[in-house]
């Protein structure tokens, strides 16, 4: 996953393209394990404002407001650029759709396949704490913490836990060792306006975690697949 900061070019370079050639645009996310994808037509992006703008057909007005949950987010993707985003809703009205720039993007690159940025949530889960991993290897993991969180859990360098790692279809039980622990700045991650930490991990073998990243990564193709 590519963060926005220092890549708005590179973005703008891909929706600028998207927009020029016509490009299909979906709006999309999973309920139930299926797949719920609504057309979008990408009009423009404003680079000074900092946002993109779609123009949602009518019929296709109620899935919109099912889709958008929580703080607002919308998933989305565009196949000939094999792009993927996630954004905050900026405006919404009538059949005009104005997103934020998102906090990073993906442009899928089917040439490697040796760390996976789930698109399909797999959780990181010890003594009562569940957290989105960030990424998924055959050879571990990572996921963000705030400082509290951090403080309170007492990772160290080198520790060895027994966690569960929470894949879609199955829970496995993994030793792991802390094998980094980086420091990201305030509002480096929206999400994490006073900082955070990246803890990453390598899972000592362990065949069942491997086969459920190649599964993890054959559920990802078969999303992008599905969502052209």
């Amino acid at each position: 996953m590519l963060k926005l900061k220092g890549e708005e070019k590179t973005f703008e370079q891909l929706i600028g393209r998207s927009v020029s050639t016509g490009a299909k645009a979906f709006i999309w996310d999973l309920e139930a394990n299926e797949i719920i994808r609504v057309p979008v037509e990408l009009k423009n992006y404003n680079a000074y404002k900092k946002v993109v703008n779609f123009e949602i057909d009518h019929r296709a007005k109620e899935y919109i407001k099912d889709l958008i949950r929580g703080p607002g987010l919308l998933k989305f993707y565009i196949p000939d650029s094999q792009l993927l985003f996630v954004s905050k809703v900026e405006t919404y009205r009538g059949t005009h759709l104005e997103v934020h720039y998102p906090e990073a993007f993906q442009k899928h690159d089917r040439r490697r396949e040796d760390r996976l940025e789930p698109l399909i949530p797999v959780y990181f889960k010890i003594d009562g704490m569940k957290k989105e991993c960030y990424d998924v290897s055959f050879g571990g993991f990572s996921f963000i913490l705030n400082g509290l969180e951090f403080r309170n859990l007492k990772l160290e360098l080198g520790q060895v836990l027994e966690c569960n790692i929470e894949f879609p279809t199955k829970k496995i039980k993994v030793k792991a060792e802390i094998v980094n622990v980086a420091n990201l700045k305030p509002y480096q991650v929206d999400r994490f306006p006073y900082g955070a930490k990246r803890i990453s991990f390598k899972v000592e073998a362990n065949d069942f975690y491997k086969e459920s990243v190649v599964k993890l990564g054959k559920g990802m193709k078969k999303l992008l697949t599905d969502l052209l």
